[in-house]
């Protein structure tokens, strides 16, 4: 199987999406149950996106290249993603970049100290939110039957239903 740039960014850029939210639980659960292990967990997590933000950043504009001329690809959708992808990558190593100095700061201790916590758990909270953002942007840039402009895809071959119109149902029987 052959991967191009396109299908690499499709392919790694949900590793941030779901790895903010479970960074998020796991920071949260740390916290709520005082959990040195979950919320190290989470820091972890939190980690582990910050990395992975950056191959899916990097592999985007190559991406984008591929794309941007097909059928119902839309330009002004990939401009909207790639805006909010560049806040999300930076919150997105923000966070990376703090899980890094509170695990270094947590070395050797009962619990973290009490600044990391919080911080941790508002920057993971923020990529979340921002990477879901970018990800239902992306997710429009060719898909319109999502986009919300009322388009079908060129190739899908159907039509849209008539108001009122029931499928399979012929009115004039009884049945």
């Amino acid at each position: 199987m052959q991967i191009n740039q396109a299908h690499l960014h499709l392919m790694l850029n949900h590793i941030p999406v779901i790895g903010s939210v479970f960074a998020l639980l796991l920071l949260g659960g740390g916290f709520s149950f005082r959990s040195r292990a979950l919320f190290s967990a989470g820091l972890a997590t939190l980690l582990a996106v910050g990395i992975f933000t950056v191959p899916v950043y990097l592999s985007g504009e190559p991406a984008e290249h591929m794309v941007e001329h097909q059928p119902n690809v839309s330009e002004p959708a990939i401009h909207e993603h790639e805006e909010m992808a560049d806040i999300a990558r930076i919150a997105g190593l923000a966070g990376g970049i703090l899980a890094i100095i509170a695990l270094l700061a947590g070395r050797g201790r009962e619990q973290y100290p009490g600044w990391s916590t919080g911080l941790a758990l508002l920057v993971s909270l923020a990529a979340c939110v921002l990477f879901a953002l970018t990800a239902n942007l992306g997710g429009k840039i060719s898909h319109p039957e999502i986009r919300g402009d009322g388009l079908l895809p060129v190739s899908s071959g159907a039509a849209p239903a008539m108001q009122g119109e029931r499928r399979g149902h012929d009115d004039d029987d009884d049945d």
